[in-house]
């Protein structure tokens, strides 16, 4: 008799293995199915922490932006500024040259013509002189000739000393002052397409420095869509494994 309920509780615990390995089998697979919803929350987790941080060096990109901005422009205006100042100066060495400058040279080299004319007309009255005189009175033929030599000599010179002074005052007038000029009309022209060309630069800076911070603008922009999208999915992964719970703690009552 003891005999037999041996057999019969071994037969027993050979009918249950089966189940006991179902029941083994289903709790591993039950541990099994909840670790992919942890991985899947880190997942959603290192996407927001990657999301603000691409936002945070979004933003650092559009302040570099902005302060590389100012830099560029506040250079070119000092550009600018720069050759404004040279045109001025160009412009008031020119007219001072005009008002100033060239009038008295032209003024300086009348007054040496003007003396040469007087000692020509010197000269002539003094050799009338003695003509006249020597022509009445009766005189050494050596001493009249000596005299009226030297009076002709003295006139001779100073025709000679008035074209001089005719010729460089000509040469002042057409040459020097009116080379002069001409070469500070160029200077002042040249600081005028400087100065315009400075400007331009400007203009262009203003541009492309729109344009950077507008391209800053928009890639901080993404970054904060980026972000919001993934703290949304992470809210909708929450709400679906709670849901998920509550279905199943419902199912298990």
């Amino acid at each position: 008799m003891p005999r037999m309920k041996h057999c019969l509780r071994l037969a027993s615990v050979l009918l249950l293995l089966p189940l006991s390995s179902g029941c083994v089998l289903a709790i591993g697979n039950k541990g099994q199915a909840a670790s992919p919803k942890l991985g899947a929350t880190e997942e959603v987790d290192e996407e927001i922490v990657e999301a603000e941080r691409e936002l945070a060096l979004a933003k650092l990109d559009l302040a570099l932006a902005q302060k590389k901005s100012e830099h560029a422009l506040a250079e070119k205006r000092e550009g600018v500024e720069q050759k404004r100042a040279a045109r001025a100066a160009a412009a008031k060495e020119l007219q001072l040259f005009q008002a100033v400058t060239r009038p008295h040279k032209l003024a300086a080299a009348d007054i040496e013509l003007d003396d040469a004319k007087r000692d020509v007309w010197e000269a002539e009255q003094e050799l009338e002189e003695l003509r006249a005189m020597y022509a009445k009175e009766q005189f050494a033929e050596r001493a009249k000739e000596l005299v009226l030599g030297r009076g002709e000599k003295s006139l001779a010179l100073a025709k000679r000393k008035l074209e001089l002074a005719q010729a460089e005052r000509a040469a002042l007038e057409s040459g020097e002052l009116a080379q002069h000029a001409t070469k500070l009309a160029e200077e002042l022209r040249q600081a005028d397409v400087e100065q315009q060309f400075a400007q331009n630069e400007v203009a262009l800076a203003e541009l492309e420095a729109h344009a950077e911070l507008e391209k800053a603008r928009g890639e901080l922009a993404a970054k904060e869509r980026a972000l919001v999208k993934a703290k949304t999915g992470a809210k909708d992964g929450e709400k679906s494994d709670k849901d998920g719970a509550q279905a199943g703690a419902k199912a298990g009552a």
